[in-house]
């Protein structure tokens, strides 16, 4: 890459008496070498992007399209990181009139290449004491090994040099340390993602580009942020721009500045989206980059580019959210599709949907109902008939009012209803209505799922304008459901339930009788438990709990018996009416605790010795590599037979669906019994014989694909210990 160099303006007209020429002290060359070895501050991203761009430059200037070649290391393998490609090669005089010279570089004349600085290729130096280039060029193969020397020097080796019919090309090979193999695969697979298609292969492979969630122009896209470990992912603060831009030069990524975007969106009333980073591809110098190029240098033309980033995303977006809009199918999925874009990009003006303005608010008087959240009514909470004003989730409202598309667009609306007279009754019609329709399933899990954050509204009359945009499967008219009848329950005392009340509540707050807990009782549904936190409430109710009431551990103890019997309910029962509760049902209903405690302690007694050992050996370290090694064995034999063995144990179908249905049991258990079951026996034997092979310990994380090496050193660490 031609050098860009910042614009300097000298002013003034003082005379100098002698101008004495800045130059580098001959004896500190060790010393400076040095400090350009050691400027990185991430040394193994170092190593990656320097020898993969250095390998992509080398393509470009010959032409080369057949893919670059690169390989990480495995754990049993050889741990070298080689990048190998088939561009220009080198030679022994290449070596001497640049590589081995800190600055020489034969880059500095076009746009085409990355590099320029003349450092990078001996950035390996950084990591590891010496590595190995493989130089190709006019059939003449030279290998030179570089090291670092005890003065802070460095020297290159020639080891060999022989004639080769191989194509030109350079391969550098750089020792890795075991702790790193899955970094720089990770890194290797991030690098090359910014590439063109089919420009590299990794491990034999191609990778996939970039994804492009949100295309803007050809080099400008967001991206959503994965979790990687290349330092970007999960979401950032909405209100900081760490992280914002990604800026990628030469097919090299440089993250751009917080202060750089900063200064850029200085003056913006709109945000880049959160969950989302722009990625911007700009031509070659187009920005200052650190000598180090893990950033970019704060100067004026990287602030202009990064301004020009910004100014061509904030014009595109609005053409894009426009194009996006006009897919919409009707006019409540272009509301529906409104609020996305809206949400996603922040302050940009609103698109219309096929030359129709959509209503920023629907306004209109008379008597509503807005509750802002589904869920807590369905938890229990009572706004009753008429909410209060003040109240934090639910008001209602005898004039003008506004109603946005942000609490329109996916709401739930009952039409022509007197708000005054809405009970909790009418809620339980509209969930029966809505079953009825097919909008929600009958499982109460899923319908809080389904319908939790969705708004109420109830009006005495919706405007017409609203329908409109409204997907009307969600509106319902009072008629209807007015129409609309539940299956018939009985909610009578239930005979002798007299004593301890005339009538409970379920967690939706709905009314049963005792003749409905007595039926739950019958089939073995039924379990009870003192609750002090019940005191608050009336004596004369109890309730059916899903964790809303009866405190924290009314939820882990029902979360259990329901790992056992999904048709669990839990009477949470006031201190003042245990007894009562337990003169009635207490021959049918279960006390919770106790029923948890022996079905803890059953679950185990039946799973036997076998499955608990299966249980408790999957959560050893090493587990993993020996059940693969099991799996592997089909490509190879393994010569132990006590790894052979656990490795039988580990891939036994049966056994293992079996110790997986107790582990699923005891982990809804987890909050009350946090530690597993123990099998020491099993535990020794199994280490008696992983410790045999002290490999395992660094090779505990090893996927399948490097089986072949791990099969190959348990045979030979078998044979020597036979021997």
């Amino acid at each position: 890459m031609k050098p860009v160099r910042e614009e300097v303006k000298i002013e003034g007209n003082l005379e100098a008496i002698e101008n004495i020429k800045v130059s580098l002290d001959e004896q500190a060359s060790p010393h400076l070498m040095a400090m350009f070895t050691d400027l990185y501050k991430n040394r193994r991203w170092a190593v990656v992007r320097e020898y993969l761009a250095n390998a992509l430059d080398s393509h470009r200037a010959s032409g080369q399209t057949r893919p670059l070649e690169v390989s990480t290391p495995s754990p049993l393998g050889e741990p070298i990181f080689k990048v190998k490609d088939y561009g220009v090669g080198l030679n022994r005089q290449d070596i001497i009139d640049v590589v081995s010279k800190y600055g020489a570089s034969t880059k500095r004349e076009t746009d085409d290449e990355a590099g320029c600085l003349g450092l990078g290729c001996k950035s390996a130096l950084t990591y590891s004491p010496q590595f190995t280039y493989i130089g190709i060029k006019d059939g003449i193969k030279t290998v030179i090994i570089t090291q670092r020397d005890d003065t802070d020097g460095v020297v290159m080796k020639r080891m060999a040099e022989v004639e080769t019919d191989e194509p030109n090309g350079v391969e550098v090979q750089v020792p890795v340390k075991r702790e790193d193999v899955d970094y720089f695969e990770q890194m290797c697979r991030y690098m090359m993602s910014f590439w063109p298609k089919g420009a590299g292969l990794l491990n034999g492979k191609p990778v996939e580009p970039i994804q492009r969630d949100f295309e803007l122009t050809p080099d400008i896209f967001l991206h959503k942020h994965k979790s990687r470990d290349d330092g970007y992912g999960g979401y950032r603060n909405r209100y900081s721009y760490e992280d914002a831009v990604l800026l990628v030069m030469g097919n090299v990524p440089y993250p751009v500045d917080k202060e750089l975007v900063s200064s850029a969106m200085a003056g913006k009333h709109w945000q880049i989206p959160y969950d989302k980073r722009i990625v911007a591809y700009v031509p070659m110098g187009s920005v200052h980059f650190e000598p180090s190029r893990e950033g970019l240098r704060d100067t004026k033309l990287t602030k202009e580019t990064v301004n020009n980033i910004i100014l061509t995303y904030e014009a595109h977006v609005a053409k894009q959210m426009q194009k996006e809009m006009d897919k919409a199918q009707g006019r409540p999925a272009a509301m529906a599709k409104l609020h996305e874009l809206a949400v996603e990009f922040r302050g940009f003006p609103l698109p219309n949907y096929r030359g129709e303005k959509i209503p920023e608010y629907f306004e209109y008087e008379g008597k509503f109902w807005y509750l802002r959240s589904m869920k807590y009514y369905l938890a229990g909470q009572d706004y009753g008939g008429a909410p209060q004003e003040q109240n934090t989730y639910a008001y209602q409202q005898e004039k003008t009012y506004r109603s946005t598309w942000h609490n329109s667009h996916s709401g739930i609306y009952i039409d022509g209803f007197d708000i005054t007279k809405w009970t909790r009754r009418h809620l339980e019609k509209l969930i029966g209505l809505l079953k009825e329709k097919g909008l929600v399933e009958d499982d109460w899990t899923k319908i809080t799922e389904k319908i939790g954050d969705k708004p109420l509204l109830i009006f005495e009359n919706m405007p017409n304008e609203m329908k409109k945009w409204i997907d009307p499967k969600w509106i319902i008219p009072y008629d209807e459901l007015r129409e609309f009848k539940l299956p018939s329950t009985s909610t009578g005392s239930g005979g002798g339930g007299r004593e301890v009340a005339n009538f409970y509540q379920d967690h939706r707050g709905y009314d049963i009788g005792n003749d409905t807990l007595e039926e739950l009782a019958k089939d073995g549904n039924l379990y009870y438990g003192e609750s002090k936190r019940m005191r608050r409430l009336s004596d004369y109710y109890t309730v059916i709990v899903d964790g809303s009431y009866g405190g924290t551990y009314a939820k882990y103890y029902l979360d259990a018996i329901r790992s056992i019997n999904p048709k669990a309910v839990l009477i949470c029962v006031p201190p003042t009416r245990i007894k009562k509760f337990e003169r009635i049902f207490g021959t049918t209903a279960k006390e919770i605790k106790q029923a948890v405690k022996e079905e803890y302690e059953d679950r185990i007694k039946k799973a036997g010795s076998r499955v608990l050992a299966r249980m408790v050996l999957s959560q050893q370290q090493g587990f993993t590599l020996i059940k693969y090694l099991q799996l592997y064995k089909s490509k190879g034999k393994i010569a132990d037979p006590e790894l052979r063995k656990l490795g039988v144990l580990f891939n036994d179908e049966q056994l293992s669906q079996k110790a997986g249905e107790l582990k699923r049991v005891l982990d809804a258990f987890a909050n009350l019994y946090p530690e597993y079951p123990k099998h020491p026996e099993a535990v020794k034997k199994f280490r008696e014989v992983y410790n045999k092979y002290p490999l395992f310990e660094a090779l505990s994380t090893t996927h399948a694909k490097h089986m072949d090496e791990v099969l190959l050193y348990v045979n030979a660490a078998y044979a020597a210990r036979e021997e």
